[in-house]
């Protein structure tokens, strides 16, 4: 299965695009300040994109 991870996919263009995965049946992951609020079928992370030390956690637990 193909994996993406969509910054920024609560709104806009990133809602969108992990809308579009997700309807492909991609393993899709949103990662967001604000990630609980998007609507779509997904794994959800709230993550602030600017904390390095985070961001860099969520791509070591999905093994990337």
């Amino acid at each position: 299965m193909t994996r993406v991870v969509v910054i920024g996919g609560s709104s806009g263009s990133g809602l969108a695009t992990a809308r579009l995965r997700a309807d492909k049946r991609w393993d899709v992951n949103v990662a967001s300040r604000e990630a609980d609020r998007a609507d779509v079928d997904a794994e959800k992370v709230v993550l602030a994109v600017t904390d390095a030390s985070a961001s860099r956690a969520l791509f070591e637990r999905l093994g990337h």
